[in-house]
């Protein structure tokens, strides 16, 4: 499997509630502070530091990826002593929930697809270096007035390695070569995988589309139960699919690999923005500072489940690779632009 750092140019645009409980260690805004505490910093971040200590905790809700927000939470905690309260759903429900919060929402911070921050962008707080230091580092063209990229998910060709010998590359080689031995996910599961197809038809045409779902050996419900399918061998191949989907799988010893078509070249970014009446600003801009540092971007490539957005000149290994000159697709899909797919799709 070829993972390399991510090249990152993109224009911004199951419910588990856990609390992953450390000591905080507070430290009062202005007072000299303690160089052994963890987080200690000078300057304006280590204020922006003492003052999210001096909170003790924030409340972090996010789509992403189990695997992923497992291993960005200790880590956040070990390096400043914050709690963290997670709530992660995926983005269809997170989206719900938080428009029926609406200005009583617990969140301090939320972390969803960036079509979100749009129709509900008077949730959050515009973002700005002063407030979130680490902005400066970020290519411009991620940052958006109240949300930042802080990963992206590329589409992958996931396979059973022991079914699979010629590995297919692209999308058409799946739906040309492999009919009755792929399972497609679900089109109409969420808006992501809409966009899938929205993407396809504009790359290869309406032929394509038309195959997609008619060649399917089955359709999924969701891109976790398609990787679980052929890791059970009972399908070759699943697409659309993503890496962490996949990853786990194959770390337990699942004979299940994944390729990264470079047509088209779009991928998922996850977005992230701090909730205007969050109780927590403080650790709030503190965790969205660390989500977008080199740090931070560090502990997301150690998941093996998504794209850095940092250049590749910062260093990063690890980190899922993303399609050369990549950019985000788009998710809102119109309701006359969604039934003509629907149509294309034999619906």
């Amino acid at each position: 499997m070829k993972r390399s750092a991510s090249r990152t140019w993109v224009a911004s645009a199951i419910a588990i509630v856990s609390s992953v409980a450390m000591v905080a260690c507070a430290s009062t805004p202005g007072s000299e502070q303690d160089q052994s505490a963890p987080g200690s910093q000078s300057g304006p971040l280590g204020e922006l530091v003492a003052a999210a200590q001096e909170e003790g905790t924030l409340t972090y809700y996010t789509s992403q990826s189990p695997g992923i927000v497992e291993k960005l939470v200790p880590a956040f905690e070990a390096e400043y002593g914050i709690k963290v309260d997670l709530l992660r759903l995926n983005s269809g429900e997170l989206q719900q929930r938080l428009n029926a919060e609406g200005e009583s929402s617990r969140a301090d911070i939320a972390e969803l697809p960036p079509d979100f921050f749009v129709s509900s962008a008077e949730l959050f707080v515009d973002l700005s270096a002063e407030l979130v230091p680490s902005l400066a580092e970020v290519p411009e063209d991620l940052v958006g007035e109240n949300s930042v990229v802080t990963s992206a998910l590329p589409w992958i060709i996931g396979y059973n390695s022991d079914l699979v010998s010629d590995v297919p590359e692209t999308w058409e080689d799946v739906v040309d070569d492999w009919a009755g031995e792929y399972v497609l996910t679900e089109p109409e599961s969420s808006n992501g995988y809409m966009a899938f197809v929205n993407e396809i038809q504009k790359a290869f045409g309406d032929s394509v589309v038309e195959k997609l779902a008619a060649n399917a050996g089955q359709i999924a419900s969701s891109g976790a139960g398609a990787a679980q399918q052929i890791a059970a061998g009972e399908f070759a191949i699943t697409i659309p699919n993503y890496p962490g989907q996949l990853t786990p799988l194959i770390e337990q010893g699942a004979s299940i690999d994944y390729v990264l078509p470079q047509e088209p070249a779009v991928v998922l970014p996850i977005t992230a923005g701090i909730l205007a009446n969050g109780p927590h600003q403080n650790a709030a801009q503190l965790f969205l500072n660390w989500l977008v540092s080199f740090d931070g971007q560090e502990a997301l490539c150690e998941t093996g489940l998504a794209g850095a957005i940092l250049p590749p000149d910062a260093g990063l290994d690890g980190c899922v690779e993303l399609p050369e000159g990549w950019v985000t697709y788009a998710l809102d899909v119109d309701e006359d632009r969604r039934n003509e797919l629907l149509n294309l799709l034999g619906r």
